[in-house]
C-alpha cells in the first residue's frame, strides 16, 4: 500500500522540527549563559586592630594604617578590584580607636569603601551599643548573623553584591569567643545565637532572593567551619579571620579545598591585605590568593586627603588627653599579665586574680608616667568582677588554663596550702576571664561587679598605692586571713560502756550505758597566712536526760603550725577537757604537745611530746609521754565519703610499766552530703583509758547517726 503525503503536511513537519531544533539551541545557550564563569576580585584585611600611630609628623610614611590605605588606592589605580571586606578585630586594641570609640577606624573604613567588617569579639569591646551607633547610616555594614536581641539580628545578618548580572550573597558569623558588656547583656538583652541555625535561615533568605552564590565571612575555627561546609551546601566559599586562628589540626593553614569543590581560606597575616581571585560559576572557584604588604604611595585622592585631616584632628586631641600625667618617680619596673593580675588581689584582697592572657603589653615604666602609657599598656580592658570558687572547680581551671593568667594558685596549692575541694576561695578577675571561667566550669557564677575595668585600676592604683610597681608580690601571700568552720550534728547515740570496779569516770564521759538522742558542735577558727596557721577549736559534746548529764564535755583546742613546706609541718598544742556544766564540781583535764605533722593529699599525722595533768577537781601530777594523732579523709565520690580520725596520749610516771597510762579516741565516719550546708553521718566512736598504777580500765564505744549542719566563711 502506498501513501501519499501532502505539501501541506511536509511543510508542517519541516517546521515542527525546525522549532524543536530552535528551542535545543536557545535552552543550550541559556544555560550556557547562567552558568559562565565570571572573575571576582576582593582585598581582605583581618585583626587590623586600630593600629593608628599617635604621631602626625611624617604619618603618610609612618603610620600602619595610612600605608594601608595607600596600599588600597593603588591597587584601585592599577587595574581594580571589585570589594573590600574585613574579616573583624579591627575596632580594638589600638589607643586611637578606643580613645575615640571606634570612631577613626569606622572613617577608614567609610573613605576606602570597604563593603563589610565582620563583628569579633575584641571589636565587641568596644560596646554594641558604640558599634551599633557607628554602622547607623554608613555604607561599610557591620555583618553578624548570630548576634541577637531578642532572637533578631542586632547588626546586619548579610549583604547582596551584584556583580556582572550575577548575585552574590555575603554572611558574617561571629565567633561566640567574644565578650558581652555586663550592661549589654543585662539590660538590653543580648546573647549570641546557634550559628548554624543563624546561617542556614540566611542562607535560604539569599536563595530565595535570587543570589547565584553565597559566600560566609566566619570568625569560626576550621573544624566549625567544615562542618557548616558539610551541614549546608548553599554555602560555596567560607573566608575565615578575626578570631579564628587559620590551625587545621593545628597546622597553620591558608587553605582547605573540600570534595564538592568549596572551599575553606584563612587570613593567617594582619599587617596588610589579601588579594584573592575567585571564578564564579556554578560555584566558586579560588584561582590565587596573594598576601601584600602595606607601602608608600604617592597620591592626591580626595579620600585619602580627607581621611587623613580626620585622622590629624583625632591624634592631636588624643595627644592633648593622654599628656595628662598620672603620677611621677617611678623606679624602672616591668609590668606584664602576671603584675597585674597580682595588683587585683593586692586592691581586692583576694586569695587569686585571673586575667587573659596578652591582657597587658609588657614593657618597662620609668620616671614620668602618662595617661598614653596607660592606654598602650593595656590590650584588653574589661571590667573587674570579684567571686568565690571552690577548690574543686580551681583544680578544673587550673588543669585547663591555656588563655589564662592566674596568680595565687600554683601546683594546686594557695597560700603554700593543699587546695581543698569543698572549700571556697576568693578571685578577683577581668570579666573575660571570669566568661572563660564559666565555660570551664558550664555553670553560673554568682559575682559583684566592681564597675572599674583593668585600665580604670591600673590608673587608680598608680595614682595611689603602686602596687602594681612593686619589686616582689610574696607579701600578698603573707597577710592573714580568718576562716571559721561550723559544724553542728544531731544524732541518735547508742553507747556501751564497760568498766572495772575501781577505776573513776574520765572527766566528761559517760559512767554507764544508754541511748539517747544528742548534739555535737564544733567551731573551727583559723587565722592564717603563708608561713603560720592557728587554729582555735571550742567542741561541745551534750547529752541530758531530765537531770541526768549522760554527755557533759567541753573541749578547748589551741593548734599552731609553722608551714615549714608542703609535707613537714612543726606544731604546738595546747587542749583541756573539762563539764560544759557543773556537776558535782569541775575537773578540768590538759594537755601540752609539740612535734611535727606531716602532709599528703588525704592523710594527715602528728606525732609530739608533751605532758597530761588533771589541774582540778582533783589535781594530779604531770604525766609526760608522747601524743599520736590522725586524720584521714576518703572521698569516694562528690557526695560520699569516709573519715577518720584517731588521739592517742601514752604516758609514764616513771620508767616502771606500772605507771604507765594510755588514752585512746578513736571515731570512724561515712558521710553523705545533701548540698553544701547539709549532710547524713553515720559513726562509730571508740574511746579506751587505761591506768597502770591500778591496772584497770574504762573504754566505751559509740554508734551514731547524726544530721550535720556545715558551714564555713573567710573573713579578709
Amino acid at each position: 500500500m502506498i501513501f501519499k503525503i501532502s505539501g501541506n503536511i511536509l511543510t508542517f513537519i519541516f517546521f515542527q522540527r525546525l522549532i524543536i531544533i530552535s528551542a535545543i539551541i536557545i535552552l543550550h545557550n541559556s544555560s550556557a549563559y547562567l552558568y559562565a564563569e565570571t572573575k571576582l576580585t576582593l582585598l581582605l584585611t583581618s585583626n587590623l586592630q586600630g593600629r593608628f600611630s599617635d604621631e602626625t609628623l611624617s604619618q603618610d610614611k609612618s603610620d600602619p594604617m595610612l600605608l594601608l590605605a595607600q596600599s588600597l588606592i593603588k591597587e584601585k589605580d592599577s587595574g581594580g578590584f571589585d570589594v573590600f571586606l574585613d574579616l573583624g578585630n579591627a575596632f580594638y586594641p589600638g589607643a586611637l580607636s578606643r580613645y575615640s570609640y571606634g570612631s577613626v577606624m569606622m572613617d577608614f573604613f567609610t573613605y576606602f569603601d570597604c563593603g563589610a567588617t565582620l563583628v569579633s569579639s575584641r571589636d565587641i569591646s568596644i560596646g554594641l551599643s558604640n558599634l551599633k551607633f557607628l554602622s547607623d547610616g554608613k555604607k561599610t555594614k557591620l555583618l553578624s548573623a548570630n548576634i541577637t536581641r531578642d532572637n533578631q539580628p542586632v547588626f546586619t545578618p548579610y549583604i547582596i553584591l551584584n556583580h556582572s548580572k550575577k548575585k552574590i550573597g555575603i554572611i558574617g558569623v561571629s565567633s561566640a569567643d567574644g565578650l558581652f558588656d555586663i550592661a549589654d547583656k543585662k539590660v538590653l538583652n543580648i546573647s549570641f545565637r546557634e550559628y548554624r541555625e543563624s546561617i542556614k535561615e540566611r542562607a535560604e533568605e539569599l536563595k530565595g532572593e535570587g543570589c547565584d552564590n553565597i559566600i560566609l565571612l566566619s570568625g569560626l575555627s576550621y573544624r566549625n567551619n567544615i562542618e557548616l561546609m558539610q551541614s549546608i551546601p548553599d554555602v560555596n566559599l567560607i573566608i575565615s579571620g578575626g578570631d579564628s586562628t587559620g590551625s587545621f589540626f593545628s597546622v597553620p593553614a591558608s587553605r582547605v579545598d573540600l570534595q564538592w569543590g568549596r572551599s575553606v581560606i584563612a587570613l593567617l597575616q594582619n599587617d596588610g591585605y589579601y588579594r584573592l581571585e575567585l571564578e564564579l560559576g556554578e560555584g566558586i572557584e579560588v584561582k590565587s590568593m596573594n598576601f601584600n604588604k602595606p607601602a608608600e604611595y604617592k597620591t592626591s585622592d580626595q579620600s585619602y586627603l580627607e581621611f587623613r585631616n580626620r585622622l590629624t584632628l583625632w591624634k592631636e586631641k588624643f595627644k592633648e588627653e593622654s599628656s595628662r600625667i598620672i603620677t611621677d618617680n617611678i623606679p624602672d619596673t616591668t609590668v606584664t599579665d602576671q603584675t597585674a593580675a597580682d595588683m587585683l588581689r593586692h586592691r581586692y584582697r583576694t586569695e587569686i586574680g585571673i586575667i587573659e592572657k596578652n591582657s597587658i603589653q609588657p614593657q618597662v615604666l620609668s620616671g614620668m608616667l602618662y595617661y598614653s602609657t596607660i592606654m598602650t599598656l593595656v590590650n584588653n580592658d574589661y571590667p573587674v568582677f570579684t567571686y568565690r570558687l571552690s577548690g574543686a572547680d580551681l583544680k578544673k581551671i587550673e588543669a585547663d588554663n591555656s588563655e589564662l593568667v592566674i596568680t595565687g594558685l600554683k601546683n594546686s596549692r594557695v597560700q603554700n596550702y593543699n587546695i581543698s575541694d569543698t572549700r571556697t576561695y576568693s578571685v578577683s578577675s577581668t570579666q573575660y576571664a571570669y566568661d572563660r571561667i564559666t565555660r570551664i566550669l558550664r555553670k553560673h557564677i554568682e559575682y559583684s561587679n566592681t564597675w572599674m575595668t583593668l585600665q580604670d585600676e591600673i590608673e587608680d592604683d598608680l595614682k595611689t598605692e603602686k602596687s602594681l610597681i612593686s619589686a616582689d608580690f610574696t607579701y600578698l601571700d603573707e597577710r592573714f586571713r580568718m576562716l571559721i568552720d561550723i559544724s553542728l550534728s544531731n544524732f541518735y547515740d547508742r553507747s556501751v560502756v564497760e568498766r572495772g570496779d575501781s577505776i573513776a569516770t574520765p572527766p566528761g564521759k559517760p559512767a554507764k550505758t544508754y541511748r539517747r538522742w544528742g548534739m555535737e558542735d564544733t567551731v573551727n577558727i583559723t587565722l592564717y597566712n603563708i608561713n603560720h596557721n592557728l587554729i582555735l577549736t571550742p567542741y561541745i559534746y551534750y547529752i541530758k536526760q531530765d537531770e541526768l548529764y549522760l554527755q557533759n564535755l567541753f573541749r578547748g583546742t589551741l593548734l599552731y603550725s609553722y608551714n615549714l613546706n608542703e609535707y613537714l609541718k612543726p606544731y604546738h598544742k595546747s587542749q583541756f577537757d573539762t563539764v560544759l556544766v557543773e556537776v558535782d564540781g569541775r575537773p578540768v583535764l590538759i594537755r601540752e604537745t609539740a612535734g611535727f605533722s606531716l602532709t599528703t593529699e588525704m592523710v594527715t599525722g602528728k606525732l609530739g611530746v608533751g605532758f597530761e595533768q588533771q589541774i582540778h577537781d582533783p589535781k594530779n601530777p604531770k604525766l609526760y609521754g608522747v601524743e599520736t594523732l590522725l586524720t584521714a579523709i576518703i572521698p569516694f565520690n562528690e557526695e560520699f565519703s569516709y573519715s577518720l580520725k584517731f588521739d592517742s596520749f601514752i604516758s609514764f610516771k616513771n620508767r616502771s610499766s606500772e605507771e604507765l597510762k594510755a588514752r585512746t579516741e578513736v571515731t570512724n565516719s561515712f558521710s553523705y552530703k545533701v548540698n553544701s550546708f547539709l549532710g547524713v553521718s553515720l559513726k562509730y566512736k571508740w574511746f579506751y583509758l587505761y591506768t597502770g598504777d591500778i591496772e584497770e580500765y574504762y573504754r566505751y564505744s559509740q554508734t551514731l547517726v547524726s544530721i550535720d549542719l556545715k558551714t564555713d566563711f573567710k573573713l579578709k
